[in-house]
């Protein structure tokens, strides 16, 4: 069996608990905090704006999106995900929305479609992850922006990078996960015609959350981050 359906399999599986096992005690809802946080400086203002998310899982980010007011497509490979994330926003307000289950790497839409593409805590499940870096620079218009994160390789968390990378699977999980090297992930957005806009960092532990994102967010030490967040312009 690929990686990519033992992938599926494992998120279809876990869709059942996703919420409930990763956002729903302090430390979870402390990261959702800083990650909504996050997501909305780098998005900025995303009104009438056409959006699509990749890997929307249960919907924590199409629901924010469309709550401000985005024109979104949401694609996802699990079908279960995507019940759950149809579930949550009927009862958004009237907003314009799709979800389709496809592929990130392989994107059913034309051209220079969308405005804004946004992938979070997506990339470093896909073994092929570059591919849904140029897939996402085809489907975004010019001066489009592509916003999404990964867990660095070059952080302070490098021994839990080592070992995730060595096994290719999450630390807790049983599913397919890798840590980059961030000048890995840059030079693949520069062959794509991206250029970076922002880079923010932030440390997944929960605990203390708010007062440590102050310190790695936006100063020097994001650099050092376990999780980086990029906002990349197509030109």
């Amino acid at each position: 069996m690929s990686v990519e359906r033992q992938t599926v399999d494992f998120y279809e599986e876990d869709s059942k608990l996703y919420d409930s096992s990763r956002f729903q005690d302090r430390k979870g809802l402390q990261i959702d905090v800083v990650q909504q946080s996050i997501v909305s400086d780098l998005c900025g203002d995303v009104k009438s704006k056409k959006v699509l998310e990749l890997a929307v899982g249960t919907g924590r980010f199409t629901k924010t999106m469309l709550g401000k007011g985005a024109d979104l497509v949401g694609v996802d490979t699990s079908i279960s995900m995507l019940r759950i994330t149809r579930k949550k926003i009927s009862k958004s307000v009237s907003a314009k929305s799709s979800l389709i289950r496809a592929d990130a790497t392989k994107l059913p839409f034309k051209e220079n479609v969308f405005d804004y593409v946004l992938s979070i805590n997506a990339l470093n499940h896909m073994p092929n992850y570059s591919d849904a870096i140029t897939a996402s620079s085809r489907v975004l218009k010019s001066n489009g922006f592509f916003v999404f994160n990964f867990p660095s390789a070059a952080s302070i968390f490098l021994p839990i990078a080592l070992l995730v990378n060595a096994r290719e699977k999450s630390v807790i999980r049983p599913v397919f996960s890798k840590w980059y090297n961030p000048k890995q992930v840059f030079n693949t957005l520069f062959k794509n015609r991206f250029n970076l806009e922002t880079v923010e960092g932030h440390i997944p532990i929960g605990f203390a959350q708010l007062a440590i994102d102050k310190l790695f967010r936006k100063s020097f030490f994001r650099l050092f981050s376990g999780v980086l967040f990029i906002k990349a312009k197509k030109s």
